[in-house]
């Protein structure tokens, strides 16, 4: 091909421009907006009023403690059935009662049918500072 026959170059003929630049804190990415929030109420409650229906269904671990030890991982390894583990607690002592982990009051073992219980005895309030 002659060079009049070539197609004529488009790119001299197109005029360029810049790209046009934008602050990014200006003009935020496609399809991100800021969100703009109502300012909610606070319902002060009455004094001695409790609000916890709505936490009824939250599961929480309860256990009760009948003492704790340390034990070296040798004294460990070597329990099997049968083996005893004692406590430093006094027989006689009301047993911890805790729920995640945390102190929330006192009881006393009894035999309700063929199962252990604790009799709660003692509670303690908590520190909600």
């Amino acid at each position: 091909m002659a060079e009049s026959e070539l197609p004529p170059d488009d790119s001299e003929d197109e005029q360029h421009q810049p790209e046009e630049t934008h602050d990014a804190s200006e003009f935020p990415e496609e399809g991100i907006s800021r969100l703009q929030f109502s300012q909610l109420s606070s319902k002060e409650p009455e004094p001695g009023e409790k609000n916890v229906d709505r936490f009824d269904d939250v599961p929480l671990l309860i256990s009760i403690e009948l003492g704790r030890i340390n034990l070296p991982i040798r004294e460990i390894l070597d329990l099997k059935e049968g083996s005893i583990v004692e406590t430093k607690k006094p027989s006689g002592q009301p047993m911890e009662i805790m729920v995640n982990d945390r102190l929330f009051g006192r009881g006393e073992v009894v035999v309700v049918g063929d199962n252990l219980a604790i009799r709660i005895t003692d509670l303690i309030k908590p520190d909600l500072t």
